[in-house]
Order: structure tokens, then C-alpha cells, then sequence
């Protein structure tokens, strides 16, 4: 009896974890209820084991069936805790067929509690103990679990959390250690309070539920939502979804109001009856239900909220990402990359994701993955389209256009891959193979002897902002002995360069050189004339649309006719893209332009016919 006190002390500490769990907001997953499962079982098992402990100290005036009732009750316990903490570990893995695998384990367990039930035990006075077949029984299964729980560990490493696998461990060690001396001194009645201790150490570094709920909110954190979503995923439970984005006008709301907002609106969640109400960060939140009717509700009450802010504060709005059905997508990575990528791309309030835009993201994926093994592979092509001058009456120059050739030798339209590539940043390599195979072509095949005198090399918008620029292509030129004047670089007015400092710097550290520049696609970008007017642009390029408006509206002929003059009084010279016809080209020389680009001469060529068109066209062979 002299132990006793370790007893009393386990059931105070897996009362306290029962009672603290159960009074906070627990998130439900698996493992979340199988610690609560844990605590309970753990806490019925102290009670038996005082229990038992006191029955066997006065075995004289108890009744016999209740004395063994209870030992076998006690022992059965310590196998069902045993049974548990398996099935915990394996909750928090990834194992797609858990329900099955917790399906057997209770199969099991109900078989090894039949066993002890029914076969014989006996007890020992002093020191106070159970013995026979019985308790050899409840040492066989309970060993048999923990030896399970090693075996998932060794053989299935990378499907659980180090962590989680760490602290685990040293519960079960813990138990079982406590169990070994207890066997060997019998008057040591460590077990119980030992997996107390244990379940104390898992609810301080696991399975505390503060750690699901997000401090500011009181809603359930990110991290619970990939645990919920995680294991909804692996049960192939279908589910819907639906991000709630915060909106607000700076200029009229500040932090502190934002700040009651977001509380707010967590309130008005936390009262739907869509209960997995999750913020995620900032103005993020996210709520996800088996029941989609329910996921509606709790919209309505959001908007119906901001609806009623819009009176006492300006600029409030919300804007929403809804997945109707999960069950569209393979896998949960798959349902974050696809919010993540729409939430990059939202404009309007409400955007439904279906299949038309998940097909949409998987094509963008596919192209990704399709521009990398193009550039790992050399399947990164340059087409070369000539540039007639209209002075000399030859061609001179060339734009330089990237192509991919697909692994079945087809042609990728570079509409497909040139929008992705820029949004990805892959554009920076892109262009870096471009302008490296372009200054190989100028090297070794001697473009000047077929009169060409540069070619025209784009900069993507990536390029422009790299404080490198001008380190890496001198570096490229230098590698294939190419001299600057050889090089053209052409830079989009129409693209969204957001560090101009950058780009000037590099502008001028290139022209210094001896590197000219184009100014491409003018007219379509928003800079007006800023480009030409302080950067150091040789080149005025008119994009297509340009050009076929000149031909159709009268003020867009007046527009290009006195830019070209005023152009021309600089010292810059103009090329015309997009001629198509000779009727086209007549009126643009009379305009003045000074080179003419266009499917009138030629379709952007690949290197060898390019050179041999060049060399026939200037009469070099």
C-alpha cells in the first residue's frame, strides 16, 4: 500500500489532461481522438489498479468474482493502451488505408481480451500482484503492439513526423521500462504513473490543442488544416472548400480596424454551422465541410457581416476561392498548389474552381515541367526572322525568337510557354540560352559576311531587374568572341518593369559598351515616351497592332507618321513589325520607316534555313 501514492498521482495527472482536453476546442482528427482515447483508457486503468491493489490487500472479505473481475479488467486496460498508442502513431502518418489496419488492430485487441477473460489468473498478497496465464497473455499482445509500432517506424520512416516518432517512443519506453523494474520488484508499482508521465510529455510536445488554434482568432490554425485535409484526403471523403480573403482600402482603414475585423469575422464563423473554420494568416481564412450547404451558410453570415461594415467603414470587401467537390483532385499538394495559384491570380469576388480550372493550372503545371526538361535536354530552340533595311536594300539584322521543340519533335507556340515562363521566372534561363546560341550562330557562322550586322536579342522583364545583367551577357559575348555592336537587345515597353533604377544602370553600362537597343513593341505599354526620352534606345520598334491600326484609322496613321518623324529628329531609327503585303510595305517606306519586318519577306526560320535564306536574298551565293 505503501505505493499507492504514484497511483493516485497518475490518475491526477490523466484526469487533468481528460478534463483540459475535453474543454478545449480539439480539432477531431484521428490522432487528436486517439490521444483522448489514450488519456481515458489510461485513466480507467489507474482506477482499476488502486482498485485491484486494494481488493487483493483484503481478499478475505471481498467477493472472489469481483476481485478477479477487476485484476482482469486492470490487465486488459494496460493491453487497450498498448492497442491505442499504435493505432495514434499510425493516425498521424499518411497510410491511405488506416481505417482498415485500425479495423484489425481492435480485432486483435478483442481477441487477446477474450483470451485474458476467459483463461486463468491469480494474485499474489504481499507485494500485491497478478500472475498466470493471464497476465502472461496481456504481456504477449501488449508487447505485440509496441513491437508493431517499431516495425511501422523501421519499415515506413518517411510517412511519419520525426517529432511525433521521437516522443512516441519515449513514452512507450518509458511504460515499458517502468513494467520491466515492476516485473523484477514487485512492490514497485511504477506502471500507471509512468504512462501518466508519458501522456504528460505527449500533451506538452504533441498533442497540446493551444497548438491547433490560432491565438489572435480562437480559429483552428494552417496547421490544422493540412491535418484535417490530410486525412479526409486519405479516407477518400469528399469534401468542399472555400478561402475568404479579407479585403480592405488602406488609404481608408487602419491597422487596428483591420485588426477588429478579422476578430469579428472569426466570431461569425465560430458560429456557423460549418465548425472546421480555419485563419490562416493576416486576412486568410478558410473553411472546409463534408456538407456543402453548410459551407454556403457560413458565407452568407460572412457577408452579411462585411455587408455590415460597409456603413461605418470604406473600401471593405471580400473576395472568395471555392472548391465545390475535392474529390476532383488527386491529392491534397494538389488542392494547395491549386488555391495558391488562384489566389495569385484573383480578380473577382467569387472564383469557383472546376474542372475547366483545374484543367487550366494543370496545363500551366504541365508547361512548367515541359520549359525545364526542355532546358535540361537542349530542346530550347532559336528562330531567326530577317529585317530588311530599307536604305541599303538588304537585310541586316534579325530578331532572335525562342522556340521549344516538344520530345516528339513538334513545335511548341511560344503563346503557350512565354506567358508561363515569365510568371515562373524560367524566362531568366530561357533568355540566357537564347542570347548564348544566338552569339554561338554570330561566332561561328560569320553572320557579317552575309552582311548581317546584329542581331535583335530580347530581355525579359526578369532580366532587366538582375543588378548581373550586364556581368552575365559581357560574359556570354566575351565566351564566343562576339563584339558588342553585333548585338542588338531589345527591351518591351508593354512589360511591367517595377525597378527602373536597375534597368537604367544596366541600359548604361551596355551602351557604354558599345550595345545597342531596341525599344520593343512601342505603343503598347503604358510609359508613353518616357523610354525614349531617358533610355538609351537606338531602336523604335511598332508593334503589329500598331501597324494594322495605321492602315485602318486615320488618327492612328497620324500618330505613327509624326512619332516616326519626331524619332527620326533623335537620331533613332524605326522598324515596322507585322508587314504581311507589298501594297503594306510600299506605303510604311513612304512613310519613312527604315526597316521593315514581317511575313511579307519571312516566318521566323530555324538557324540553318535562316543562313541559307539570308545568303540567297544578299546575294552571297
Amino acid at each position: 500500500m505503501n505505493t499507492l501514492g504514484l497511483q493516485y498521482a497518475e490518475i491526477a495527472i490523466t484526469l487533468m489532461l481528460f478534463i483540459t482536453s475535453m474543454r478545449k476546442n480539439r480539432i477531431g482528427s484521428h490522432q487528436s481522438n486517439l490521444y483522448l482515447g489514450i488519456i481515458f483508457t489510461a485513466f480507467l486503468s489507474s482506477c482499476l489498479d488502486i482498485s485491484s491493489i486494494i481488493l487483493i490487500s483484503n481478499q478475505e472479505i471481498v467477493p472472489e468474482f469481483l476481485l478477479f473481475l477487476v485484476c482482469r479488467l486492470y490487465i486488459i486496460s494496460l493491453m487497450w493502451i498498448a492497442m491505442i498508442g499504435f493505432l495514434y502513431l499510425i493516425a498521424a502518418s499518411d497510410y491511405k488505408d488506416f481505417p482498415r489496419i485500425r479495423m484489425g488492430t481492435f480485432c486483435i485487441c478483442g481477441i487477446g481480451t477474450i483470451i485474458i477473460s476467459f483463461i486463468p489468473l491469480y494474485v499474489h498478497k504481499a507485494p500485491v500482484y497478478s500472475y498466470g496465464p493471464a497476465a502472461n497473455a496481456t504481456y504477449f499482445f501488449t508487447a505485440l503492439f509496441i513491437f508493431l509500432m517499431t516495425l511501422a517506424v523501421l519499415n515506413n520512416r518517411k510517412r511519419f513526423s520525426k517529432r511525433r516518432i521521437v516522443f512516441t517512443l519515449i513514452w512507450i519506453v518509458v511504460w515499458v521500462g517502468a513494467a520491466v523494474v515492476q516485473f523484477f520488484n514487485r512492490e514497485l508499482l511504477l506502471v500507471g504513473f509512468a504512462s501518466g508521465m508519458g501522456l504528460l510529455l505527449l500533451y506538452f510536445e504533441l498533442e497540446n490543442p493551444d497548438s491547433y488554434i490560432d491565438r489572435d482568432t480562437g480559429l483552428y490554425n494552417q496547421y490544422s488544416l493540412s491535418i484535417i485535409e490530410a486525412q479526409w484526403r486519405r479516407e477518400e471523403v469528399r469534401f468542399a472548400r472555400t478561402d475568404i480573403f479579407l479585403q480592405t482600402d488602406k488609404w481608408n482603414v487602419t491597422r487596428k480596424q483591420v485588426d477588429e475585423m478579422i476578430v469579428g469575422l472569426s466570431h461569425v464563423l465560430k458560429h456557423t454551422e460549418c465548425k472546421k473554420a480555419f485563419h490562416r494568416a493576416g486576412n486568410v481564412f478558410t473553411i472546409i465541410d463534408q456538407r456543402e450547404h453548410r459551407i454556403g451558410q457560413a458565407v452568407d453570415k460572412v457577408r452579411e457581416y462585411v455587408a455590415g461594415l460597409q456603413s461605418d467603414e470604406a473600401g471593405i470587401r471580400i473576395q472568395m476561392i471555392s472548391l465545390e467537390n475535392s474529390m476532383l483532385l488527386d491529392s491534397g499538394e494538389e488542392i494547395d498548389a491549386l488555391f495558391k495559384y488562384y489566389e495569385t491570380n484573383l480578380v473577382d469576388e467569387v472564383l469557383l474552381i472546376d474542372e475547366a480550372a483545374i484543367a487550366v493550372m494543370k496545363n500551366e503545371d504541365e508547361t512548367i515541367e515541359e520549359i525545364k526538361s526542355a532546358l535540361r535536354e537542349d530542346r530550347v530552340e532559336v528562330f531567326y526572322q530577317p529585317i530588311w533595311s530599307v536604305r541599303e536594300k538588304k537585310f541586316k539584322s534579325a530578331e532572335a525568337l525562342v522556340r521549344i521543340r516538344s520530345v516528339d519533335g513538334n513545335i511548341i507556340p511560344p503563346g503557350k510557354f512565354i506567358p508561363v515562363a515569365e510568371k515562373t521566372g524560367l524566362i531568366d534561363a530561357i533568355g540566357q540560352v537564347v542570347l548564348d546560341k544566338t552569339c554561338e550562330m554570330i561566332s561561328k557562322d560569320n553572320t557579317m559576311k552575309l552582311g548581317l550586322k546584329y542581331i535583335e536579342v530580347n530581355l525579359s522583364v526578369e532580366q532587366c531587374e538582375d543588378p548581373e545583367l550586364n556581368h552575365k551577357i559581357m560574359k556570354t559575348m566575351k565566351h564566343h568572341e562576339v563584339k558588342p555592336e553585333q548585338i542588338n537587345l531589345e527591351i518591351t515597353e508593354s512589360a511591367e518593369i517595377k525597378n527602373r533604377q536597375i534597368l537604367s544602370k544596366n541600359m548604361g553600362l551596355l551602351a557604354d559598351t558599345g550595345i545597342a537597343f531596341s525599344l520593343d513593341d512601342f505603343g503598347t505599354g503604358q510609359s508613353n515616351l518616357d523610354y525614349i526620352i531617358s533610355m538609351p534606345v537606338n531602336i523604335v520598334k511598332f508593334d503589329m497592332t500598331i501597324i494594322r491600326a495605321y492602315f485602318k484609322q486615320e488618327r492612328a496613321k497620324k500618330i505613327v507618321t509624326n512619332i516616326t518623324r519626331m524619332v527620326h529628329e533623335m537620331d533613332m531609327q524605326v522598324v515596322c513589325e507585322g508587314v504581311e503585303e507589298k501594297w503594306q510595305m510600299d506605303e510604311l517606306v513612304e512613310m519613312g520607316a527604315d526597316y521593315i519586318q514581317g511575313y511579307y519577306y519571312s516566318k521566323p526560320l530555324p538557324k540553318d534555313e535562316f543562313l541559307a535564306y539570308i545568303a540567297r536574298e544578299n546575294g552571297i551565293v
